[in-house]
């Protein structure tokens, strides 16, 4: 854990809007970069499923264009996804899911994810270590979602996101145990239970 210097007024601002989204916590000397332990997972992906579902119902029902785009999302990774492109995967993997938020319409769903998404983009870049051998499931996962999109079919691309969800919660979390076994990951900062 990263200890950060005593904070002058505009800086101690910013890091009060970090506080704000679980990125850093305050010390009594300073501020801390807040650790990532299986809770905060936990409760992370609760909340992913929670709110991703909620623009489906609405994104099935858009016009073709809006469909074609999603259904297509992931194509220029289908022949698979070299380790170089990792960070680029990862990037499409966070704007797939943050359109499928924005499609609910619903402004404060999107506001509340994008703090949650701040959370989503750590564990993206923490498990990013740890992802070798995930890469194709990972990729037939969103495809198959985006396959269900496609043929607007609301409760096969929910079933789909779930389970992608699901996957994606216990292979962080798994990720996060081996971690801590290796004296890697200390996920005990303040506040933290």
């Amino acid at each position: 854990m990263s200890r950060l210097p005593q904070a002058r007024p505009p800086v101690r601002e910013a890091l009060q809007r970090l506080a704000t989204n679980g990125l850093v916590v305050p010390a009594s000397r300073g501020w801390l970069i807040a650790g990532i332990n299986e809770n905060d997972l936990r409760e992370l992906f609760e909340l992913r499923r929670l709110l991703e579902p909620v623009g489906l119902d609405k994104l099935v029902r858009a016009d073709d264009r809006a469909i074609a785009e999603l259904s297509g999302f992931f194509d220029e990774f289908r022949d698979g996804i070299e380790p170089a492109e990792y960070d680029r995967y990862f990037e499409r993997d966070g704007e797939f899911h943050n359109r499928i938020v924005e499609a609910s319409g619903n402004s404060r769903v999107i506001r509340f994810y994008s703090i949650v998404e701040t959370q989503i983009d750590r564990g993206r870049h923490f498990l990013s270590r740890g992802f070798e051998g995930r890469a194709e499931t990972n990729l037939d996962e969103h495809l198959e979602i985006c396959g269900a999109i496609g043929r607007r079919d609301a409760d096969r691309a929910r079933a789909a996101l779930l389970h992608h969800l699901h996957r994606g919660e216990e292979l962080m979390a798994s990720h996060i145990r081996a971690e801590r076994r290796a004296g890697r990951l200390d996920d005990t900062a303040p506040g933290r239970s």
